[in-house]
Formats: C-alpha cells, structure tokens, sequence
C-alpha cells in the first residue's frame, strides 16, 4: 500500500494528462501536493429534461481518508448537471468507488457523467429520480456529448480504470 503523500503527488502528476481543450483544472489550495481541485469540463451536459449547456465545473475535495474513502465532489456551475447521480445541490453521489482509482480516472467519469454515458448509471440508486426518469424514457438520446476524452492507458504514473458497471 503505497502511503497517503505518494497517492496525492502521483494523483497531481497524473491530473496533468488530463489538461487540454476539453478538461482544464487548478488546484484550489496551496498545499503540496494538492487535496482541492477546480475542474472545468467544456463538455455538452444536460441541466434540465429539455435543456443541455456547455462547460460545466466541479470541485474535488480529497480528504484526510482518501484514497481509503472516495473523494468529495460537488458542480458549482449553474444550473446544476442533470444526471441521475447528481444531487440537484450539485453534489455527487459517488456510488461504486474503489481506492485504486486514481483522482485523473475519477475526473473521467465525472466527464462521462457530463456526457451521460448510460453505462455508468445505476438505475437502484438514484440522487435525482427526475434525471432518472427522464434518462429511462430517453436511452436512445444518450449520450448528450460524443467528444474523445483523454486516455489513461498511456500514462505511467499511478491510475486504475473506471469501475464497471454491472447493469
């Protein structure tokens, strides 16, 4: 088990793969290495049944548990995301979460939550049932943004693959 500072740093350094035109982020602290990300997605997402936006922004807070519990992640942007494992505060239901999945893995499936891709949602536990509802009379709308997200697989430093879902 690597230790705590490790993970952070090794977190940090993967994030950097990630930056580009579709996902820009900072840190939100003056910490080394960092435990508060600002993540921009300038993805297509839906914020209400009839309505979608592009750019959406997240912060992830990493606290001291982590990587044993998931992290904490809330969108900030208004209006909210519409998804089903989205709180309509903006907080994040997490669901499935591994301590091996690194924070740039997790930074994609929040991606991928954006786009709403239906193979990261879980039907029995919903944080917004309209969302879910919507989505289970619309699978053939979904995704709302096909853009190609980056690719972990190349990278060198600590990650690990998005949970699967198993629905």
């Amino acid at each position: 088990m690597i230790s705590r500072l490790v993970r952070l740093q090794n977190d940090y350094h993967t994030m950097q793969t990630l930056r580009g035109s579709l996902i820009r982020w900072q840190t939100g602290d003056h910490r080394w290495p960092p435990e508060r990300y600002v993540v921009e997605f300038d993805l297509v997402g839906m914020i209400g049944p009839q309505a979608s936006q592009k750019g959406h922004t997240v912060v992830i807070k990493l606290l001291a548990e982590y990587p044993d519990k998931p992290p904490l992640a809330r969108f900030v942007s208004r209006p909210v995301l519409f998804h089903p494992h989205v709180f309509k505060n903006g907080n994040v239901c997490i669901g499935q979460y591994s301590p091996e999945e690194g924070l740039a893995a997790f930074c994609l499936r929040l991606a991928k939550y954006i786009q709403f891709r239906p193979e990261l949602i879980d039907p029995r536990s919903p944080a917004n049932r309209e969302a879910l509802d919507w989505f289970k009379l619309n699978r053939d709308a979904v995704p709302v943004d096909h853009s190609s997200l980056p690719d972990l697989a190349e990278t060198k430093l600590f990650h690990a693959k998005l949970p699967s879902s198993k629905f």
